[in-house]
């Protein structure tokens, strides 16, 4: 066989093992349960905020709280508890049953509920509206709001969503890890953050005049670097730049707590490479 005719048969080969391993990952997907919302698995700081809220606002201090919502779990058949509340989050697709059989059954409950559909869930006391994405440990994310047994048909609850917010909050920094600090560059800086500002707000920039740059002196001496790179300006560059983009700038620097600006200045080095840009 010549090397030819070798190097076509191992190509065949190749195609098809390849092909092979993709019917098999989709005969492997037929079987893998899909995800819904019923399997929203609460996160625990979420859960305990809302308990927490629920059992101050309603008085059940001295009440057991249950969570009758677990996988494999019977809710129709779970052993309450006399005077016990139900607090926890139920699958949403048969949410009006459930609501239905604590209702005839007199069980005080305060359950999670998706927010598009707080009104039809007609079997229920009170409806209690907030604003705020919970993403649940399956990764599903739901604008959530409540229903409860007791209070008023429809209502908000500014302490609620106060808890909420700071717990999403909490929740979003130990992902993300510590918020990342705003720079702020010198004039003479262009970066490709420059350029969407500028294109943003339609303003045209060409120029040639220019010097590479990774990094800023005063960044070396801490371990940082430009983020994307960017590009040494003459102050005439610099000051169309800044009159081309002052009302998009004051958009996001508004925005941007002063305490959390990292300022970066030009170094005398910089500064004379700035200069001699004028000079050309």
């Amino acid at each position: 066989m010549s090397q030819a005719e070798n190097y076509y048969k191992e190509m065949v080969e190749k195609v098809e093992a390849m092909e092979a391993d993709e019917q098999y990952t989709k005969f492997e997907k037929k079987f893998k349960p899909k995800r819904t919302t019923d399997d929203c698995i609460t996160p625990p700081l979420i859960y305990e905020t809302v308990k927490n809220w629920a059992v101050k606002e309603y008085g059940w201090e001295n009440r057991e709280i249950v969570r009758p919502f677990y996988p494999g779990g019977d809710y129709e058949n779970y052993a309450y508890p006399k005077e016990c509340v139900v607090i926890d989050n139920p699958p949403f697709s048969i949410l009006s049953k459930i609501v239905r059989f604590y209702e005839e059954k007199q069980i005080d409950y305060f359950l999670f509920a998706p927010n598009k559909t707080l009104f039809s869930i007609r079997a229920a006391k009170s409806r209690i509206g907030v604003k705020g994405q919970v993403v649940y440990d399956n990764g599903a994310k739901v604008n959530t709001a409540f229903v409860c047994s007791r209070g008023a048909t429809i209502r908000t609850a500014p302490t609620l969503q106060k808890a909420l917010d700071e717990a999403i909050a909490v929740m979003k920094r130990e992902k993300l890890g510590e918020e990342p600090p705003v720079y702020a560059y010198p004039e003479n800086l262009v970066t490709f953050y420059t350029l969407e500002a500028l294109a943003k707000g339609g303003q045209e920039f060409a120029t040639d005049n220019c010097v590479f740059i990774s990094a800023l002196d005063a960044q070396r001496e801490k371990g940082k670097t430009i983020y994307g790179s960017g590009y040494l300006v003459s102050d005439k560059d610099a000051k169309k730049i800044k009159e081309a983009i002052a009302q998009t700038a004051k958009e996001r620097v508004g925005k941007i707590k002063e305490e959390k600006v990292i300022v970066w200045a030009l170094s005398k080095r910089e500064r004379e490479i700035v200069e001699g840009l004028l000079k050309k």
